[in-house]
């Protein structure tokens, strides 16, 4: 597995390929700006435009995806990360959002995951016109004769 380390603020962090509760915790910070982000596979990403985005909130994407050394990925502390990740330089900064992108392909996860959720929905809706449509060609007569003569069993 593919890790990178750091030392931040005298403690220990490392980050990974990333895992379904940090990519919950990343899209949950940028949901109220979906319209103003691309995140089509394939598509680029503007870091200086997604931290602008985010304002406050940067470095708490930024602690989204550390985990402390001797902590899980459930028990990380995210405040404590954020705290620690205000005193660091700059430059460490950006080499941890620069190995984030090398360790994970979001714009390719992002992408497929907005593929399942539109063949959910598109599904979703085909059974629901799919039902209307029966409904309609069946009457709303033949719906309650059908229920009756199952209760009646």
């Amino acid at each position: 597995m593919n890790q990178k380390t750091y030392s931040l603020n005298g403690h220990e962090y490392f980050q990974e390929e990333l895992k379904f509760i940090q990519f919950k915790e990343i899209v949950d910070l940028l949901l109220p700006f979906q319209d103003k982000i691309n995140l089509d596979e394939g598509a680029e990403m503007d870091m200086t435009a997604i931290a602008e985005l985010l304002g406050d909130n940067f470095l708490r994407a930024v602690a989204c995806v550390l985990i402390r050394k001797g902590e899980s990925v459930r028990d990380r502390k995210i405040e404590e990360t954020v705290a620690d990740l205000e005193v660091e330089s700059l430059v460490t900064i950006e080499t941890i959002i620069s190995d984030f992108f090398s360790l994970n392909d979001l714009p390719s996860h992002f992408g497929r995951i907005t593929g399942i959720m539109k063949n959910v929905t598109m599904g979703a809706d085909a059974e629901e016109k799919e039902g209307q449509e029966a409904q309609e060609s069946t009457g709303p007569e033949s719906s309650t004769q059908s229920a009756t003569e199952i209760l009646d069993e």
